[in-house]
């Protein structure tokens, strides 16, 4: 007779059906996280690196085992014999559990953090050549990550680097041979996989050919065996039937009802031998004693996930590969399973509640930030630094958005179409301003070549004057123009740089060359205007109009003396000031005569900063003193009924006929610099 307890079993097979439908459903998620966790290609659309998502595999929803009720149980409890038998396990369960007991593990990777693309397709290949396909799962699956990391990281180096050389993030696009290599290497994993899943399928097709003989084989048995020797080839039988391994899985429940069906015809018979009877229940007592151990050891796991993987296991066992127990201690034996089963699926159910509340949280936390994405698509960015900044802010953003996790699965989608739609306008508005920005950037190189070509011009000119001026100027111009290319900024600075570091080295080796003989003349200087003193000490000193002007002749014959030296020509002067003041009744010939030495001096110096700051001064003084005489004679016409001898009548034309004076000696200045030629 069989254990009536194992009829209430949970239903396994429909179980691992439920998660199989989670794993599919949250491979979309987890797929969809993946490319949330390399940003750099799914929305700045660059070149992607191919996944293979379909070979992810992770529970990640509440998909609960199902339990029987307690009044399934009693109604179970109550059935006979014949219609008590216990429903088929996912067989696959089975077979996957004898695999990995039969096939070596596969060694944990051995690559470091300093490894490269290369190094971890190479390791990759290596792992796909040398280990079982079945049992490389997950090590392909950390290498693909490890490949994505890396891989990012040369693609945001390509992607700073094209920025550097002022590439638009439009234009950027980035290949790499070790793409080619990966993905050939990944078409091999499945198509291996493939091979392997089809000999697989073919091999459960031969099982279920040699099952069906197994039950023809037990029917006969049954039909034609005396009890004497029944029971040893029913073992025998019952041995060859779990030697042979699995089936299709759409044939297994049919299989297995009718294998049993006739395991309970067998059972029947052996009421004939109540001996051989009573030792096989204690031998299944013992055995599901054991199963029960494990499983109320597997209850209090912290393990989760490997628990309920184990415990499929252990319900493979125990409607497999042991038979029923006693009666009295069937529902004991089943009680304690069930319970040790329950409490597993319990902790389970919580796990997945706390799983779903965490995914909810995310949610709020990705929402919060698209609030914030959508705010940087409202902002009027003006310039290149306010979109740096936004850049900036918004990359930020998009790491939180990603950093922030899973959420519901229903809702995955959806958050993720709306991450990458902000993005997508956010980016284009950025890619439309830096467009205009490039044309702006040529306007600009066109300038600046311009000033280059200005610049190689005048860098080898002999006209220090003229070309000091122009290459200061052009150096002025180059500061108000804006930014060029990124790729050609550094050539055309050194270009510009080059010429004008080449003329003002040879401006400053011919000035230092040029101060040397300005020493030379400053020291004449200063010995004549010494020797001039020493002649003044005596008393028949009194140089006439002619000699003093032969005294000028003789000191601007001596030339330029150095920039730092000119207070010599201001002592020059004031020395002779009062010969000249004796000399001259003419006193405004004698001012534009000392005036005419002191810009004479400046010509000869080449010093034409100095004289447009006198032109310039020339003319406001002259203006100034015009309006202030003609406030002067204003007020003289509120005197016209005045007598000549008015005071302030006589001040008013006094100061009248001053300020002609000083105003025609200041015209006659602006006269004589505008004849000078510099």
């Amino acid at each position: 007779m069989l254990d009536t307890n194992d009829q209430n079993l949970p239903d396994v097979n429909d179980n691992m059906d439920d998660v199989k439908s989670v794993n599919s459903d949250n491979q979309e998620s987890k797929d969809l996280e993946a490319t949330q966790n390399t940003p750099e290609e799914s929305i700045a659309e660059a070149t992607e690196v191919p996944s293979e998502s379909d070979d992810k595999a992770a529970v990640t929803e509440d998909s609960p085992v199902a339990e029987d009720t307690p009044e399934q149980t009693e109604t179970k409890e109550n059935l006979s014999d014949s219609e008590q038998a216990a429903e088929p396990t996912d067989e696959k369960v089975a077979s996957d559990s004898k695999d990995a007991d039969e096939e070596p593990e596969v060694p944990a990777i051995a690559l470091g953090d300093d490894a490269d693309v290369e190094d971890v397709v190479k390791y990759l290949g290596h792992v796909i050549a040398t280990y079982p396909i079945q049992k490389i799962g997950q090590q392909v699956e950390q290498l693909k990550r490890m490949f994505n990391v890396k891989f990012g990281q040369l693609l945001k180096e390509a992607r700073k680097k094209h920025a550097e050389e002022g590439g638009e993030p439009s234009d950027f696009h980035y290949e790499n041979p070790i793409q080619q290599v990966y993905n050939d290497v990944l078409f091999e994993y499945k198509t291996k996989r493939q091979a392997y899943q089809d000999k697989i399928n073919a091999e459960r097709q031969e099982n279920l050919v040699k099952k069906q003989a197994v039950i023809e084989e037990l029917k006969a048995l049954i039909d034609s065996e005396t009890p004497d020797n029944i029971y040893n080839n029913f073992k025998a039988l019952q041995d060859k039937w779990r030697s042979i391994g699995a089936v299709p899985h759409e044939a297994y429940k049919d299989l297995w009802q009718t294998y049993h069906f006739h395991v309970e015809r067998f059972y029947d018979l052996l009421h004939l031998s109540n001996e051989l009877r009573d030792l096989d229940f204690k031998h299944n007592l013992e055995e599901k004693t054991k199963l029960v151990l494990k499983a109320e050891a597997l209850a209090e796991s912290e393990d989760i996930k490997s628990a309920f993987s184990e415990l499929q296991i252990l319900h493979r066992i125990w409607k497999e590969d042991v038979g029923p127990v006693a009666r009295e201690y069937r529902e004991e034996i089943w009680n304690r399973f069930s319970e040790a089963t329950k409490k597993i699926h319990d902790k389970r159910h919580s796990y997945y509640d706390s799983l779903k509340e965490t995914y909810e949280q995310n949610l709020l936390k990705k929402e919060a930030v698209l609030q914030e994405l959508e705010h940087y698509n409202q902002i009027e960015h003006k310039s290149h630094n306010d979109w740096q900044k936004s850049i900036k802010q918004v990359e930020a953003l998009r790491k939180q958005f990603i950093k922030a996790g899973r959420v519901p699965k229903h809702k995955d989608r959806e958050i993720w179409e709306k991450f990458r739609s902000v993005n997508k306008v956010f980016n284009q508005a950025k890619n439309q301003y830096y467009k205009g920005v490039k044309k702006d950037q040529q306007v600009n190189l066109e300038k600046k070549r311009a000033l280059i070509e200005i610049a190689e011009s005048y860098k080898d000119s002999e006209d220090w004057n003229e070309a000091v001026e122009v290459m200061k100027k052009i150096q002025q111009d180059w500061k108000t123009i804006g930014h060029v290319p990124r790729r050609v900024s550094d050539t055309v600075w050194n270009e510009f740089k080059g010429a004008c570091n080449h003329f003002f080295d040879r401006y400053r080796a011919a000035m230092n060359s040029l101060e040397e003989s300005r020493m030379g003349v400053y020291i004449q200087k200063k010995k004549y205007l010494n020797d001039l003193k020493q002649q003044a000490e005596s008393e028949d000193f009194n140089p006439d109009l002619e000699t003093l002007m032969s005294y000028v002749d003789a000191w601007k014959d001596f030339g330029v003396v150095p920039e730092k030296q000119r207070y010599i020509d201001v002592k020059f002067n004031k020395f002779l000031d009062p010969y000249f003041d004796k000399v001259s009744e003419d006193k405004s010939k004698l001012l534009m005569l000392r005036y005419k030495t002191h810009i004479d001096q400046l010509v000869e110096q080449k010093d034409t900063r100095r004289i447009n700051d006198e032109i310039q001064f020339v003319r406001k003084k002259i203006d100034h003193i015009g309006k202030e005489k003609q406030q002067m004679e204003t007020n003289s016409q509120f005197f016209s009924n005045a007598d000549e001898s008015n005071p302030m009548l006589k001040n008013i034309r006094k100061e009248i006929e001053k300020l002609s004076f000083e105003l025609g000696i200041w015209e006659d200045k602006l006269k004589y610099l505008r004849g000078i030629e510099f």
